[in-house]
């Protein structure tokens, strides 16, 4: 799964839970701008906020540069 794909889902697990990204906010005290940005900008850090909030696990491959070990 991708990093788009993992986003997507993360972005309809939130409405599944909450219903809202409003009441997302209300509840977690994180903007609601992060639920958007899944959506229209899906980040590795969006990803992990709204996951470290929603008390859930992101497992990621690691990327490794060129050079490094």
């Amino acid at each position: 799964m991708n990093l788009e794909e993992q986003c997507s889902n993360l972005y309809n697990l939130v409405y599944q839970r909450y219903g809202s990204a409003y009441r997302f906010q209300k509840e977690t005290g994180i903007h609601r701008q992060y639920i958007s940005r899944l959506k229209n900008n899906p980040s590795l850090a969006n990803l992990w906020m709204v996951a470290k909030v929603m008390n859930m696990k992101v497992i990621l491959k690691p990327v490794i540069k060129e050079g490094e070990e």
